[in-house]
């Protein structure tokens, strides 16, 4: 697993609580080199969609067929690629107007899975998260 930004460096969550270090810049990376996206909640998802560099690469990535993982407010990210649009999914629901305005179907479920995309709602969710990406990984080899 490797943390990936649009910039190598550190970067602290909104609160200042926590440090991240985004071990390898999206100009330094191939979709080729992953088998999965994971795109976690908090504030980030909001401020990644946008950059037009991060949008098109999740919208690369998701296009190979690969896994697409997200969680909380994550699918901010997902609403900006135009990938959600008839497809079933959830997040936060405090998103859940702008999932359905990018044309997902909004589910209340702790996970819901279509076809290569996960999507789950909030930290309470996290133990159904990792199986059903636990069981994508299984499935995908």
């Amino acid at each position: 697993m490797e943390v990936v930004g649009p910039k190598k460096g550190t970067v602290q969550s909104w609160d200042k609580v926590y440090s991240i270090e985004i071990e390898k810049a999206l100009g330094d990376i191939s979709i080729d080199d992953f088998d999965m996206l994971i795109i976690p909640g908090g504030s980030s998802p909001a401020k990644m969609r946008e950059i037009p560099e991060v949008v098109d690469f999740t919208i690369n990535f998701y296009n190979t067929g690969k896994t697409v993982a997200s969680i909380c407010h994550g699918p901010q990210l997902l609403a900006a690629t135009g990938i959600l649009n008839g497809v079933n999914a959830t997040g936060v629901s405090d998103i859940q107007e702008e999932l359905e305005a990018a044309g997902a179907f909004y589910i209340n479920e702790a996970v819901v899975v279509d076809n290569n995309l996960i999507t789950s709602r909030d930290p309470d969710d996290i133990p159904s998260f990792i199986v059903a990406v636990a069981d994508a990984v299984i499935n995908q080899k």
